[in-house]
C-alpha cells in the first residue's frame, strides 16, 4: 500500500476541487444569481438560528456568507480576466492569418481623410474616413486602420481598456450601421504602441460608401500637451489612394506656442487662432509605404 498523501497536499486537492465547482456554478448561473442564492440559503439558516436562540449559528452563517461572496467575486473577476486574455489571443491569431493569407489585391481608395482634435489635457478624438472604390467580388472585404501612440512610457493595460473605437459603414447618404470590427495592440518598437482596427465589410462595397473609424483616446497626446516631448503626426499608405488629407487641431492656452517641423508632408499649412492651432496637409496619389507628416512641439 502506498503512503497516504500529506495533509497539506490533501487540503490543496480539496480546495482545488471546491474552487472548480464554484467556478462552474458562477459560470453557469452568473455572479448575481449565485450571490442571491447563497444569501437566501444562509438567511434561512440564520433565521433558524434566531428562532432557536443559537448565537453561534447566526455568527457562523454571517461569516460563511461574507466568505462565499468574496470568493465568488474573486472567481468571477478571474474568469473575466481569463476570458479577455483568451479573446485577445484569438483575435491576434486571426489577424495574423488574415494578413498572411490575404488573397487578391488590396482595396483601392478614392479618398482618405483624418481629423484629430487634441484637448489641452492631451485627450484626443480621432476620426478617419476611407472612401473605397466599388468592390463586388466574392471575396470578403476588410479595411485596417492603424493609430500609433508615441508616448514616452507606453500604455498600461488599464489605459488600453479606456480607448474606445467605433466603425461605421455608411452609404452615399452618410447614414449607415456600425460595422463589425476587431482590434489588437502591438509594440513594434520601444515607445511606439500600435492600435490596429479591422473593419469587416462583408462581400460588397459600393461606390460612394464610406467607412469611418472614430477613436476616443484619453491621454493620447498627454506628453506633448504638457510640453514634455515632441510628437509625430504622420500617415503611411499600403494601398492605392487618389486623394488624402490630414487635419490636426491643437487646443492650447493662448500663452503656449506650437512649433511645426515638416516631414515630407505635401501642401502643409498652419492656421493659428486665439486658443487653437490647426495644421493640415493633403495631396493626390501618395507613394505607398512612405511616411509623410510633421512633428509638433509645444513650448
Amino acid at each position: 500500500m502506498g503512503n497516504p498523501p500529506a495533509p497539506g497536499r490533501l487540503a490543496a486537492r480539496h480546495l482545488s476541487s471546491f474552487f472548480t465547482e464554484l467556478e462552474c456554478v458562477v459560470s453557469r448561473h452568473g455572479y448575481l444569481r449565485t450571490a442571491m442564492s447563497a444569501l437566501t440559503l444562509l438567511a434561512t439558516a440564520g433565521a433558524l438560528g434566531q428562532v432557536l436562540g443559537l448565537t453561534w449559528l447566526r455568527t457562523t452563517v454571517f461569516t460563511l456568507f461574507v466568505a462565499l461572496v468574496l470568493l465568488s467575486t474573486a472567481v468571477s473577476f478571474a474568469m473575466n480576466s481569463r476570458l479577455r486574455d483568451r479573446l485577445a489571443r484569438v483575435e491576434s491569431m486571426l489577424h495574423d492569418y488574415v494578413l498572411e493569407f490575404r488573397s487578391g489585391e488590396p482595396m483601392e481608395l478614392a479618398e482618405w481623410h483624418e481629423e484629430i482634435l487634441l484637448q489641452s489635457n492631451g485627450d484626443a478624438s480621432i476620426t478617419r474616413t476611407a472612401v473605397p472604390h466599388a468592390a463586388h467580388e466574392a471575396d470578403r472585404k476588410y479595411l485596417t486602420f492603424t493609430t500609433v501612440y508615441y508616448g514616452e512610457k507606453g500604455l498600461t493595460e488599464r489605459e488600453k481598456r479606456r480607448v474606445t473605437v467605433t466603425v461605421t459603414h455608411a452609404d452615399s447618404t452618410g447614414i449607415g450601421p456600425r460595422a463589425e470590427s476587431t482590434h489588437f495592440w502591438t509594440t513594434p518598437t520601444p515607445g511606439h504602441v500600435r492600435h490596429t482596427v479591422f473593419a469587416h465589410l462583408g462581400r460588397t462595397v459600393r461606390a460612394g460608401d464610406s467607412i469611418v473609424a472614430e477613436w476616443n483616446w484619453p491621454g493620447y497626446s498627454r506628453d506633448l500637451m504638457r510640453g514634455r516631448t515632441p510628437e509625430t503626426f504622420d500617415v503611411l499608405f499600403e494601398m492605392s489612394v487618389e486623394r488624402f488629407s490630414q487635419r490636426v487641431t491643437f487646443r492650447v492656452d493662448p500663452d503656449r506656442r506650437v512649433r511645426i517641423r515638416n516631414l515630407n508632408a505635401p501642401n502643409l499649412k498652419t492656421e493659428p487662432h486665439r486658443d487653437e492651432m490647426v495644421v493640415e496637409f493633403s495631396g493626390e496619389s501618395p507613394p505607398q509605404r512612405q511616411r509623410m507628416g510633421f512633428i509638433a512641439d509645444l513650448s
